[in-house]
């Protein structure tokens, strides 16, 4: 009698546990070991994960517009100032290089709004609240978010790829040429050497911005699924609160995490 009510309670068991556990397909590229993850926890990483990223691009985005707009705000105020300047001879020569530089700066800011790829974060908190987070089938659900956080990952992979490089060398490229032309054609020393300086100066000032831009772009989705089809979920991390407590003699800092 006591065997037949251990046998039913290990199957209740065994069922609940089921229950609350349920595998699903992976995609292709996935191995066993994400096969053998549950769905939830499947779910809850691509939507952290998803936030994430989404702040993360978005903060890129601005945080450019921010410098790219103040870049070409002071080289217009270089400009400007070159313009009123009293010396003759490489005045004229400095106002042209810096209105080329100012209005190839404008490019900065134009590109931050552009190349900001698109996380589809709001479209996976939108899928998870139509359908009770996830609990009205979540193969279902896990299948869409994962299609979306492909298409998150094509995105930034495009954005940061040898295009990018290869852009940014043509515009830098662009703005020594005519530099340089400038250069080579002035019959004065002095207005030669100023074309000279800016033509090197400019394009490096550039050339380093440029560079800037490039690997801080959001790349977060495409090494995240890489990990994902791999199973290797790391465990959701937790804030680090700081206290004071009292303690003997005064307070004492305690640090949770």
């Amino acid at each position: 009698m006591l065997r037949g009510v251990a046998w039913c309670s290990a199957a209740v068991l065994l069922s609940a546990m089921h229950a609350r556990a349920q595998t699903c397909p992976v995609p292709t590229g996935g191995n066993s070991a994400l096969a053998a993850l549950d769905a939830r926890e499947r779910i809850d990483f691509l939507r952290h994960n998803a936030d994430d990223q989404a702040r993360y691009a978005h903060n890129w985005k601005w945080a450019w517009v921010g410098i790219g707009s103040a870049t070409f705000t002071g080289s217009a105020a270089i400009t400007l100032g070159w313009a009123l300047g009293r010396d003759p001879v490489v005045r004229t020569a400095n106002v042209v290089d810096n209105a080329v530089v100012t209005s190839f700066s404008i490019l900065t800011p134009i590109v931050g709004l552009l190349a900001a790829p698109r996380i589809r974060a709001p479209a996976m908190d939108e899928l998870l609240r139509q359908t009770g987070d996830g609990a009205a089938g979540s193969c279902l659900v896990l299948a869409r978010m994962e299609e979306l956080f492909v298409r998150d990952a094509a995105d930034e992979a495009f954005t940061t790829s040898w295009l990018s490089q290869l852009a940014g060398f043509l515009v830098l490229g662009s703005l020594f040429s005519i530099l340089a032309t400038e250069a080579a054609t002035a019959s004065n020393r002095q207005v030669r050497d100023a074309h000279w300086f800016n033509a090197i100066l400019d394009t490096s000032a550039g050339l380093v911005l440029t560079e800037l831009q490039i690997f801080s772009q959001p790349a977060g989705s495409v090494h995240t699924y890489k990990r994902y089809l791999k199973g290797d979920l790391p465990p959701k991390k937790t804030s680090t609160v700081f206290s004071v407590m009292p303690n003997v003699g005064g307070l004492a800092v305690r640090v949770s995490f």
